[in-house]
């Protein structure tokens, strides 16, 4: 089978061959595109590396057809019904076959990890996996394989590089076409709905791309004074002129995932807005002209923070400057993290988020959020559009800004 991403297949086998491990086996979906170049759709494939260089991939015989271009070696299925572990024990007893001497060191994933929902409902194996291979493998051990995963999926390859290009570009569509239908009849759903519909059908300009989609929510006017927190969350507000508009998307193409937010004006802009924004298009600029492979990603954080204090928004900017995006959408533990404290150092083929944002209490907040890829030459950033006020301003035309009761 002809691989999609061979510089991953090498640097996965170097990587188990350094941790000493015979053999990696991983169900999480992220973990399972990291190893197999595939993202599951109900949750429950599980993919085996080992430091030969192979890699299996087993999926459910629906899905087959969506592996059909994966990195492994070998694709297998198995009948899923009601009990996970038993449907896939003798598929995986197969896979595991060449690990079954005594004294086989193998890696697992082990302890939290958060996990972008693949589908509606996904089956999470969770400690039943480990118990089933020690079972499968009774003289082997167990290991974690978090020491490898995680390094690794803060550093793309070029090829998913590529992938993250692409569904940077689907979400830019999704914010060009649902900025262009605001105004002022919208309630806060139906804002985000305006943003988020374009998500999967902007996929079908990439033929590469199989599965794409998203989740958006706006937070306008007061509201959006409080869009600092863990989630965000649209309401049945109805937008008003004059209202900031808080606009976050998360967004995948083919299991590589997205962060960014826009944060609109509609009507005339006063002059405490217009202030706002200068700060924060100035610390956003700030934040991104500080990257460059080598230097400690805490820099990053300060470079934001500083601007913000020296425009006197210090204060109002409530959370770090950014995280490692592209395997993960939220994840604030994924390398690098843009904080205060932070002990990583930015290296080329990074993907991350950078965020700065001003949160005015009983006023109105806003974020600006960009994906940037670090290089050699410091940084990409892939999603450049609406980042000026000429473009975050939805100027008062009849259309957009009728009265309304």
């Amino acid at each position: 089978m002809t691989l999609i991403d061979p510089e991953r297949a090498e640097r996965l086998t170097l990587a188990i061959r350094a941790a000493g491990w015979d053999a990696m086996v991983c169900a999480y979906p992220k973990n399972v595109l990291l190893l197999a170049g595939y993202w599951p759709i109900i949750g429950n494939s599980i993919a085996v590396a080992d430091r030969e260089g192979r890699r299996v991939l087993l999926v459910p015989s629906d899905e087959k057809e969506y592996a059909a271009r994966t990195n492994a070696d070998e694709v297998l299925t198995f009948h899923s019904g009601e009990a996970p572990l038993e449907d896939v024990r003798e598929c995986l007893t197969g896979m595991l076959q060449p690990y079954s001497r005594p004294g086989s060191r193998i890696a697992i994933e082990r302890g939290p990890l958060t996990q972008e929902a693949s589908y509606v409902g996904m089956t999470n194996y969770g400690f039943g996996i480990s118990q089933l291979v020690r079972q499968i493998l009774p003289h082997c051990s167990i290991e974690s394989a978090g020491i490898v995963c995680s390094p690794e999926r803060a550093v793309l390859t070029v090829y998913e590089q590529e992938k993250l290009r692409r569904a940077s570009k689907i979400a830019q569509g999704g914010f060009e076409r649902g900025a262009s239908l605001l105004n002022v009849e919208m309630t806060e759903l139906e804002c985000a709905q305006a943003f988020e519909a374009p998500l999967s059908i902007l996929a079908h300009d990439y033929s590469d791309v199989l599965r794409a989609c998203g989740l958006v929510s706006c937070m306008s006017g007061e509201r959006s004074g409080q869009a600092y927190g863990a989630f965000a969350m649209s309401s049945h507000r109805r937008i008003r002129a004059g209202d900031l508009l808080l606009v976050h998307c998360n967004s995948q193409a083919d299991g590589f995932w997205t962060d960014v937010t826009r944060t609109y004006v509609l009507g005339n802009i006063p002059d405490r807005i217009y202030r706002m924004y200068e700060a924060l298009l100035e610390a956003s600029q700030a934040g991104i002209a500080s990257v460059k492979a080598g230097i400690p990603a805490r820099e990053v954080d300060r470079a934001v923070r500083e601007t913000l204090r020296e425009q006197r928004f210090g204060e109002a900017f409530k959370h770090d400057a950014g995280h490692g995006v592209g395997y993960s959408a939220i994840d604030h533990t994924a390398i690098p993290r843009l904080q205060k404290d932070s002990p990583d150092v930015l290296e080329s083929g990074m993907a991350m988020n950078i965020e700065p944002g001003i949160y005015l209490e009983h006023f109105g907040g806003m974020r600006q959020c960009d994906m940037v890829l670090v290089t050699e030459t410091g940084a990409e950033v892939l999603t450049p559009f609406h980042n000026t006020i000429e473009e975050l301003h939805v100027r008062a035309t009849a259309g957009n800004l009728k009265e309304y009761a």
